[in-house]
């Protein structure tokens, strides 16, 4: 005898940073009484030494879904930044750029957390919320009028009026639907780690503009163990972030080089480790009954460390619209217009954003002296304009 297939409003597949914040997001919607799922493999262990830089904004909706009391406390406000554009065998770094507390209103420029302690807030958060949790993997989805089929590893199959595709940068749901992407490789891993050092880093930010791309210093906060920590994100050719990844020594010296003896001596806390400097932003964030949110519909450039912030945006938007018109899950016309309502918001100031970062880590990284020049007096009227300093950091806050 056959069991009914059990039916739930939204679906939601995987269970990382994006996964999470949606259903966190969605917490009113969940509160109402609609059924919501979230669905990924058990994953006991949970190992992620990278770091993310939220903005005022995403801090903001971290509040509001509950989940910013639980990682306050870890998480270090920036209150200064600093940009240089020198080539790596330069002996000094002169700052081209300087962004200080005044110049943001004493209002931080972004917050540095470890992703480890937000996923644990966002589990937390989620764990308390009426959500049903099914541990299993999606193995296969097919769409029809009123539903989406999924099809499960580990669990009885499950229909949902609307699938939330939060499934990663390769995003197999994304692949079966085949959704368009454009992509762009930059030939190059990003390598990264936090550091502990003597010296106090004083809640700054240090960007520095290499011909081989850029490397950024970003302060965390400090442990008992730790007093002064800061993390470090540097584009580099693969081999060679490869080979700093074994010799660490060599990286090191290199680190403390660039930093021109500011953080003092320097050890690392966490292994070196790399990824591939990939970017992608689908054509649509969305197909029938199905949205796409954070690496599924988009992997940007770590430059200005917008990631993650864009992922949150999403969560936001699809939950708004949600919120103003839940009947449309059970309305296919209606759902088609809110998620094409949703690609139209999104899906644009994702793509500007990728081309400026792409357009900015091109311009740095061109070693021609003329390029240089240019970027120098860019700078210095930069410095020199306090309302372009300003619109700056209102750009940069991600309202």
């Amino acid at each position: 005898m056959e069991h009914a297939v059990q039916h739930f409003d939204i679906a939601i597949i995987g269970a990382g940073l994006g996964g999470l914040a949606c259903a966190a997001a969605l917490a009113p919607l969940a509160e109402m009484g609609l059924k919501i799922a979230l669905i990924a493999p058990n994953a006991p262990h949970y190992n992620d030494s990278r770091t993310t830089a939220l903005t005022p904004y995403s801090q903001t909706l971290l509040q509001q879904w509950g989940v910013w009391s639980a990682m306050e406390s870890t998480a270090l406000p920036i209150e200064a930044i600093t940009l240089t554009d020198s080539n790596r065998i330069d002996a000094v770094r002169l700052p081209t750029v300087q962004l200080t507390a005044e110049d943001a209103a004493h209002i931080p420029y972004f917050f540095l957390v470890e992703n480890q302690a937000l996923l644990t807030a966002l589990r937390t958060q989620v764990d308390a919320l009426p959500i049903t949790r099914i541990e299993a993997q999606l193995t296969s989805h097919s769409t029809h009028a009123g539903a989406v089929q999924l099809t499960l590893d580990g669990a009885p199959s499950i229909s949902a009026s609307l699938v939330v595709a939060a499934d990663g940068f390769g995003s197999p749901i994304r692949t079966r639907e085949m959704m368009a992407v454009k992509r762009t490789d930059y030939n190059q891993s990003a390598l990264t780690c936090v550091l502990s050092h003597a010296k106090p880093h004083n809640n700054t930010a240090v960007q520095h503009f290499f011909e081989t791309g850029p490397l950024a210093f970003l302060p965390l906060a400090g442990t008992a163990q730790y007093p002064h920590r800061t993390s470090f994100v540097w584009s580099l050719p693969h081999d060679e972030a490869t080979a700093f990844c074994v010799n660490t020594d060599a990286l090191l010296t290199q680190l403390m080089r660039f930093q021109g003896g500011a953080y003092g001596q320097m050890q690392l806390c966490t292994p070196a480790v790399t990824f591939p400097l990939i970017a992608h932003v689908a054509q649509k964030f969305h197909a029938p009954r199905i949205a796409l949110l954070g690496d599924a519909a988009h992997r940007i450039h770590p430059l200005a460390g917008q990631g993650l912030n864009m992922g949150l945006k999403d969560c936001d938007m699809l939950a708004q619209l949600l919120q103003k018109t839940p009947h449309a899950l059970h309305d296919t016309t209606e759902l088609g217009a809110l998620l094409t309502n949703y690609t139209r918001t999104r899906q644009p100031e994702v793509t500007r954003l990728h081309g400026a970062q792409t357009l900015l880590n091109g311009l740095f990284a061109n070693p021609s002296p003329t390029h240089r020049v240019f970027r120098h007096i860019g700078a210095h009227m930069f410095n020199a304009m306090p309302p372009l300093k300003k619109l700056a950091v209102q750009l940069g806050s991600g309202r």
